[in-house]
């Protein structure tokens, strides 16, 4: 049988231990206000979720953790994680009260925090750095990687619903309107240059003014 006991341990500690072959604390609360679990911890689950050493479960409206951050600046560490030697290599922190930006950052180890990631309270975001999708960034500041035919970046709106594309297909740089009536124009300086419409009449310098016609100014 296990016989589980409640004790004061060495340097004044709370503990609750496992007497079942020898001693195993299972629990050691210190007088400075820290705690140590054994094993590990479930909330409102009657176990744990895969290999996590914390595991929560919420309902539906209710908030996993709630972080209150006293300091009004980026050193108050909301998650800080630490390598195998126990130096802090990453972080999550905050701004400040007022503009409650949320910031990833990767630290040295000694202190020094170098922001990569900026979530700010407009729902913008900031990266400090390159950007590489499918591959590892490089000195582009966005790089796209991908097999043949994929390799496309896709914009659309709330008025042009099917959009259009930018990207690569075999050797050819692809630029596509797939606006069934939409043209493709080319600026410079906030004035038109070139269009194609969409029945494949070009103008440069011009509108064109006739389908499947070349019109230059």
């Amino acid at each position: 049988s296990n016989y589980y006991r409640v004790g004061i341990g060495a340097s004044a500690n709370f503990e609750i231990y496992n007497t079942n072959y020898g001693r195993t604390d299972l629990l050691i609360t210190q007088s400075t206000g820290d705690a140590t679990f054994a094993g590990d911890v479930f909330i409102n689950r009657t176990g744990i979720l895969g290999s996590a050493k914390l595991s929560i479960q919420a309902d539906a409206g209710e908030d996993v953790f709630g972080v209150q951050c006293n300091s009004l600046n980026t050193t108050t560490k909301l998650i800080n994680v630490f390598n195998s030697a126990g130096v802090d290599i990453a972080s999550i922190t905050i701004n400040n009260d007022s503009t409650p930006d949320m910031l990833f950052n990767v630290d040295n180890g000694a202190g020094a925090i170098t922001e990569v990631l900026k979530l700010d309270s407009s729902q913008n975001a900031t990266f400090a750095g390159t950007i590489g999708i499918g591959t590892a960034a490089t000195t582009n500041a966005i790089e796209i990687d991908g097999t043949d035919g994929t390799s496309y970046v896709y914009l659309k709106s709330d008025v042009a619903t099917t959009g259009a594309r930018v990207g690569l297909n075999g050797d050819d740089l692809i630029i596509e309107n797939k606006q069934a009536s939409g043209d493709t124009i080319f600026d410079t300086n906030s004035i038109e240059r070139m269009r194609i419409d969409s029945s494949g009449s070009f103008g440069l310098g011009i509108v064109p003014k006739a389908s499947g016609t070349a019109w230059v100014n």
